[in-house]
């Protein structure tokens, strides 16, 4: 077993990895046109408008929600360690991987938008709305709600690891209902 996570935390942490991210970042700043430099004004403008709907949140609540996904205690500490390792420098860097990551960061927002459902008049969305909805893959997206389970801080709300396997039909419509509501842990 030792072998294999070392095998497979070999794939994951390599630079292989890092460098597609980085392609798939830089291909869809390019395919965007850098959506995030052309539109910041209105990005900005819309952001603290603070109009909300009765299906929905405001454009600020969205933004929040977005963010608390995306920085984390990982993200915190990362940051200090990369400049406790590399020094002020390591900071520009993190800036650039930012900065192309943004546009990878839209395509998944405008997905979620193009696939997102109404229910209970509220809007659903998110990675396994577009994955089940738009590649046609629901096993794939009950993989994912699946896998998610088991991210730290959600494990004890929602997942035990010692559910018996009759339980886990039930405990993933309990995950997607999670994911349905936008929840920051998820």
């Amino acid at each position: 077993m030792e072998q294999f996570v070392d095998w497979l935390n070999s794939i994951i942490w390599s630079q292989y990895l890092v460098y597609l991210c980085l392609a798939t970042g830089l291909f869809y700043s390019l395919l965007t046109r850098f959506l995030q430099v052309r539109h910041m004004k209105e990005m900005i403008k819309q952001m603290f408008q603070g109009k909300s709907s009765e299906a929905g949140i405001s454009s600020f609540q969205a933004l929040s929600l977005a963010l608390s996904g995306r920085v984390g205690t990982g993200n915190i500490a990362g940051v200090a360690t990369a400049i406790a390792y590399g020094g002020p420098g390591a900071v520009f860097w993190m800036w650039l991987i930012a900065f192309v990551g943004a546009g990878s960061a839209f395509v998944e927002a405008a997905l979620a938008q193009v696939y997102k459902t109404k229910q209970d008049g509220q809007f659903r969305g998110g990675p396994a709305y577009y994955i089940e909805k738009g590649l046609k893959m629901k096993w794939y997206a009950d993989c994912l709600l699946l896998l998610r389970c088991w991210r730290p801080g959600c494990c004890c709300r929602v997942c035990k690891p010692t559910a018996l396997p009759r339980e886990w039909k039930t405990r993933l419509a309990s995950v997607r209902r999670l994911q349905e509501s936008e929840l920051p842990f998820f």
